[in-house]
């Protein structure tokens, strides 16, 4: 019964760890991303490029895209892991629509935006790692090939996002001759959002989430 009511404990704990860490990625998203018109990579990136296109809300797609990768990570990854994917898949879209009405409240330069958003991003997501949560999406596949070969998982999500990147560059250079400036922010917030992630996947930072886990 004790060893149960730990497991539950611990449940409890890294869910609450990780609704943190999608309100912090949806604040970054919907104050400083979504209102200067920037994408970056993921599903997340998509999203932006999908609504920057149709204006078809960014937490709609990501709800989309979200379902056949939800499916990927339960077969690759395990049982265990799957509740943790599913959580995030839903919740961190939900977290972004029930906060886009913070969009065009502030209004900061591009640059700065870029660097507020993407270290709240990265946060966010570092978070929801660190405690090995998901936010489902494209951090399924860099799961999968951080634990096949020898990148680090921030790494391994900055590679796979810049791939989006490089699809939106040429989606923009086409659609209205953005692609290029878009490209450039893009990368920048990539960058900032890898740096850290890695810092809040470090391993000192891990064993501090894995022993507050232990105490629950």
């Amino acid at each position: 019964m004790e060893y149960l009511h730990n497991k539950v404990g611990t449940q409890i704990f890294g869910l609450l760890i990780m609704i943190f860490g999608c309100f912090i990625f949806a604040l970054g998203f919907n104050t400083f991303v979504l209102p200067n018109h920037l994408f970056t990579g993921g599903v997340t990136g998509i999203s932006l490029i999908v609504f920057e296109l149709t204006n078809i809300s960014p937490a709609y797609t990501q709800w989309f895209l979200n379902l056949p990768l939800l499916f990927v990570g339960w077969y690759f990854i395990g049982n265990s892991y799957a509740f943790k994917i599913i959580f995030g898949s839903l919740f961190l879209p939900l977290a972004i629509k029930l906060t886009e009405k913070l969009s065009y409240v502030i209004d900061t330069p591009i640059l700065l935006s870029v660097i507020i958003g993407g270290t709240l991003l990265g946060l966010g997501l570092g978070v929801i790692l660190a405690v090995n949560g998901s936010t489902g999406g494209l951090d399924i596949p860099a799961r999968l090939l951080s634990r096949h070969t020898s990148l680090s998982l921030g790494k391994a999500v900055g590679i796979i996002d810049m791939i989006v990147i490089l699809v939106g560059i040429f989606i923009f250079h086409n659609y209205n001759n953005t692609g290029i400036e878009k490209g450039l922010y893009a990368v920048l917030l990539l960058i900032i959002m890898t740096v850290v992630i890695d810092l809040c996947t470090r391993d000192r930072y891990l064993k501090f989430f894995k022993n507050k886990l232990k105490k629950r």
